[in-house]
């Protein structure tokens, strides 16, 4: 059973990779399948999502109040 598990986990190492962070939004949240020659290097979305302008603000920390 281990042989099976662990040819499994080599297979999946094979076949699944992670998604570079850097290339998610065009992976997973954009509509064109492909980018033509020089699209990919001033796409607006992409290089929003990299300064950080797509993605919400981070929500404030907090946490219970401390009692005196």
């Amino acid at each position: 059973m281990i042989l099976a598990r662990v040819a499994w986990q080599w297979l999946r190492r094979q076949i699944v990779e992670d998604v570079p962070e850097a290339d998610a939004i065009c992976e997973f949240d954009c509509r064109k399948l492909q980018c033509r020659a020089g699209e990919w290097e001033t796409c607006e979305r992409r290089l929003q999502y990299a300064a950080g302008e797509l993605m919400p603000p981070p929500k404030p920390n907090v946490g219970p109040a401390l009692k005196k």
